[in-house]
This record gives C-alpha cells, structure tokens and sequence, in this order.
C-alpha cells in the first residue's frame, strides 16, 4: 500500500482517538446526574442534528439521504448496544480500566473476521495482535478475583465493539457520503435508545452543573459527530483489523484523560504495557504497508 493511501485515515483514526479518550472521563463526569441511556441520546441527538444541518446547507439530493439510511440502520443498532454496556459498565469500573478492557476486540475483530471469511489474517498482523493484547493485560494489572459487574459489561461492550468495526468494514465503503452515513448511523442510535432514554428517571439536563454540560457537549460534537464520520472515512481505505490495532491508541489516550482531569495513576507494569501497545500499533501500520490493500470503495445504487 502506498503511503500516500494511509496517511490521511492514519491521521483520522488518532484524531478521532483523541475525541474518544476524552469520552470516558466526560462519561464519568456526565454520570453523575443523567442516566447511561440518557447521556447516549442527548450525545447522538446533538451530532445527528449537526449532520442534518450540515446535509441540508450542502443541499444532499434525499436520494442520497435514503440510500445511506439502509447502510447505516445496522450499524447504528450496533453502535448503540456497544456504548449502552460501556456506559453502564463505567459506573462500576473506572475510566482506565473500561478503557483497556474494550482494548480486547483487538483480538476479537481479526478473529471473527477470519472466522466469519471477511478477511484473512497474516501471520505477523497475529504477532501484534498478541503483543496488543499482552500490552493491555500489563496495563489493566489483571485480577480476576477483582472484576465485578462493570469489568464484565465492559467485556460485553468489547464483543459488540468487535462486530461494528466489522459492519463498518463492509459498509463504509459503500457509502457516498461518510457526513451523511455517520449522520443517519446517529439518528438511528437516538432512535434505538429513546425508550430506554425515556424509562429512566435521571434524564433532566437542568439538573447537570457546568462541568457535565460542556462534557455533553464535547462527547456530542468531538466524540460523535466528528469522531464517527471520520472511523468511516477511515475505514474506507483500512481493513478491520488495521483499523481496531489503531483503535487502541483511544486507550493510553483515556489514561492520560484520566491522570490530568481525575487524579488516576498507573504502576510501572502498567507503564510498559501503555508502551507496548503503542508499539503494536506502529508496527502494526508498517506491516499493513508491506502486505496489505485497501478495499475498493461499492458504487452505490440510490
């Protein structure tokens, strides 16, 4: 692959990383007066109305707008039941440890993509694969005497993680648009999680002080809005598995988020193993220049 072609995605996928890392502290904050489903549907509903905005001034023809809703239906389902667990893992786990427990659908992406025949691996995206999974064992100080409900929901929230990256592969490149795709996928959470949103007592946004506000704000416009267009850009041009190696860059990210807005620390091992992600990560983009090819982009039918 030329470098050329992974560039911008590479670029992305860490931006978007940036965006993500800061969500699970925001989460955090944002839990303390709003409910898991609630905090979602404001989040999705804030960046399902700026890509609405932003369709309409470019005028999209509704053509456009329908044939994205079918692609992105899917994936909104998934996207909603993946960060449902891991909000409501957060509230028994903190935002580190969350963190690097969903780091797991590194495993979990190339495994079921091999399995379910959407992509072969090569043996040296495996070494890294193992050496991702060591690096988040390392910084989770792994006890499983320790894990309870939220450990466990997290885990969850691993395995849906998997299979949306795994959705997105096949239907990002077939979209036309990644502003419209990612507006509808939006929309469709919302839609997904409105009855769980309204069932909940905790849903009242003039009861949250400053702080949970503006972390609202930040997860619907950074974290959603921009963040998901640009993981389906991205994954328009890099395979699955590529794409959730460089997902992990979202974890040391959540760490630092964490150590500078929350107190949080980490021991030595956790040190390295923050290190050794890192390093699958690079050498994961290195071997994805030697062996591999972007897929080519399914000319949609409106």
């Amino acid at each position: 692959m030329p470098k050329k072609s992974i560039a911008k995605p590479l670029i992305e996928l860490s931006l978007a990383s940036i965006c993500w890392g800061f969500g699970f502290v925001g989460t955090v904050w944002c839990l303390q007066t709003l409910s898991a489903p609630a905090i979602l549907f404001y989040r999705f509903a804030i960046a399902g109305a700026l890509g609405v905005l932003v369709l309409a001034a470019r005028r999209t023809p509704w053509l456009h707008w329908w044939y994205e809703i079918k692609i992105s239906f899917v994936a909104g389902f998934l996207l909603a039941a993946t960060l449902i667990l891991q909000t409501y893992g957060l509230a028994g786990t903190s935002p580190t440890k969350s963190a690097f427990i969903t780091t797991t659908y590194v495993v979990m992406v190339p495994v079921l993509g091999h399995f379910l025949n959407i992509e072969k691996i090569q043996w040296l995206h495996w070494c890294f694969v193992g050496l991702a999974i060591l690096g988040a064992f390392l910084t989770l100080n792994v006890s499983l005497s320790g894990w309870h409900a939220g450990e466990l929901l997290t885990c969850a929230n691993a395995l849906m993680a998997s299979l949306h990256i795994l959705w997105m592969g096949k239907s990002a490149p077939q979209s036309r648009s990644p502003m419209a795709f990612n507006t509808f996928q939006s929309l469709a959470v919302c839609l997904w999680l409105a009855p769980f949103a309204l069932w909940t007592e905790h849903w009242d946004v003039r009861q949250m002080d400053h702080r949970a506000i503006w972390s609202l704000l930040i997860l619907g416009v950074g974290a959603s809005f921009l963040a998901f267009m640009m993981q389906v850009r991205a994954q328009q041009q890099l395979s699955p598995s590529v794409a959730s190696l460089l997902f992990l860059l979202e974890s040391p990210l959540s760490f630092l988020f964490s150590f500078f807005l929350l107190g949080e620390l980490l021991v030595p091992s956790q040190v390295v193993g923050l290190i050794v992600i890192l390093g699958a990560c690079l050498g994961s983009i290195w071997a994805s220049s030697r062996v591999s090819q972007p897929p080519q982009p399914t000319p949609g039918v409106p």
